[in-house]
This record gives structure tokens, sequence and C-alpha cells, in this order.
């Protein structure tokens, strides 16, 4: 038998947050794996969707489970439906619309780090109503925080 390296299991209904009009369900955080993953479901709205960008340092995979999603990863055209998963490898440029009203997806990031990203830039949930998306000041300012922290990068045509 291998023994995991993991000290103890995880189970959670996860915190939820409210982060860019979506709200984010932290399932497995990046300390619960010594870094390796994080696991977040979001429930997001078309048009709060973040514009292309690349990854250096993890792999995307979002498992869709309501909504139409598009996704544009490298040179390929992705239309994902409830039940698919896709698959967004570190160093390639990519992003996804939302195709119906909103999507809900579970987002696994590996290694983990890049979930702390979204706990950073996230408030609490609202007690009622919707939190409008970032200005697109305000949305420069959160992709340089990218860039210098998790070395996320948007090319300049995309901001």
């Amino acid at each position: 038998m291998i023994a995991s390296k993991f000290k103890s299991p995880v189970a959670t209904e996860g915190e939820i947050r409210w982060y860019n009009g979506n709200q984010v369900r932290f399932l497995i955080n990046p300390e619960d794996t010594e870094g390796d993953l994080s696991l977040i479901e979001m429930t997001s709205l078309a048009g709060t969707e973040p514009p292309p960008h690349v990854h250096q340092n993890e792999d995307e995979t979002f498992i869709i489970h309501e909504g139409e999603m598009r996704f544009f990863i490298g040179e390929k055209v992705i239309e994902a439906k409830p039940g698919m998963t896709v698959f967004a490898p570190r160093g390639v440029r990519h992003a996804f619309k939302i195709m119906s009203p909103a999507a809900r997806f579970h987002m696994i990031m590996t290694p983990g780090d890049f979930a702390n990203f979204f706990r950073e830039m996230s408030t609490e949930m609202p007690q009622a109503g919707l939190i409008a998306p970032p200005t697109p000041e305000q949305f420069r300012a959160m992709a340089q925080h990218l860039e210098r922290r998790y070395g996320v990068y948007f090319p300049q045509n995309s901001l």
C-alpha cells in the first residue's frame, strides 16, 4: 500500500464568497493538499468572464454542471455543455464565454495556489442583490496584481 503525503481527508460544504459578479465556493484549498491542487465551484453570470489570459504556473480543468460555455484554448474553440470537462494547460492563452444567462462549474487548479487569488479578490457574500463586476480600471489593477503575484498574463489587446 502506498501512503498518501496528505495528513487528513477533507470534507467541506465550502466557504462561499463573491468575486467579480460571481459566486465562488471554496471546496478544497491549496493548504489542504500541500499546494498540489485546489477545487472551487463558480456560479457565473454571462458578461462576467475574464479576458483572454495565460497562466504560467497552473493548469485549469473546468467541469460544467449547468449552462453552456464556449472555451477558446490556443487555436481551439470548444462548445461545452453540462457533463463536459475542459482542460486548459498552463502556458496556453485561453478564455471562455458563458453562452447561457448563467453557468455553474467546478474548476480544478493544479498546482492549487491560484485559488488564493479568488480568495484575495473576493468579498463576503452580500445579504441580498448582486454586486456589479469591476470597472475596466479596477480590472486593470487586478490584472497587474495577477501578473506580479500569480504569473497570469493578459495580452495587451485583451484588456
